[in-house]
């Protein structure tokens, strides 16, 4: 195998996932909903033919949904998301990888053909990103590990897609954009998304 995917995924405790979510609609309730949203996206990469890298936010999961001969389970190491990435990056491309793409366990719309699509863009550009509507990034694939696209950025900003795609000229790499999606993080992304239902499910 070639080319490796990592998904950034938190360990599932209520009160420390989709807290400005959970504003909303309670703790419970958003921790309902990001299982609802790990298991999509579980189902959308596993009908991708590559590696999977799971990076958990705080200690590793033996018993969960995640298995298989080709996943890979690690944690996260960075005092934030930019050095985080950038190690769960240099990680994976020490194992001699050709291709890399991550994504997070939050973007309801991120399916399967969308993914193959991303590796399928890294055939012919250096870099792959897929624009968020809240200015960052769901997706972002490269084929060299580039420390840049992660360093001294605006992280959870509206700044972020801006100053990669920066980063990315200045490195003088050809970047391949995917079709905008929104990341579920407020109670007016699950109305847009139409997944609003997912409140009133026991």
């Amino acid at each position: 195998m070639d080319r490796a995917l990592i998904i950034f995924v938190k360990n599932n405790q209520p009160g420390k996932v989709k807290t400005r979510l959970a504003k909303d609609i309670g703790y419970e309730k958003a921790s309902e909903i990001y299982h609802w949203l790990i298991n999509y996206t579980k189902y959308q990469v596993s009908h991708v033919a590559t590696d999977i890298y799971i990076f958990y936010s705080e200690y590793l999961e033996i018993q969960d949904q995640w298995s298989g001969q080709n996943v890979f389970k690690m944690i996260q190491q960075g005092q934030d998301l930019g050095e985080r990435m950038m190690h769960a990056f240099q990680t994976v491309f020490e194992a001699e990888y050709n291709q890399v793409v991550i994504i997070g366990s939050d973007c309801y719309g991120l399916e399967t053909p969308l993914i193959r699509k991303a590796f399928k863009k890294l055939e012919q550009s250096d870099m792959v990103v897929g624009p968020a509507t809240d200015g960052g990034y769901y997706l972002l694939g490269v084929k060299k590990y580039y420390a840049d696209l992660f360093s001294d950025k605006s992280w959870s900003s509206d700044q972020l897609l801006s100053e990669t795609l920066a980063a990315a000229n200045k490195l003088d790499l050809n970047v391949s954009q995917l079709k905008a999606l929104t990341d579920i993080d407020y109670l007016e992304d699950l109305k847009q998304t139409g997944l609003e239902y997912l409140i009133d499910e026991d």
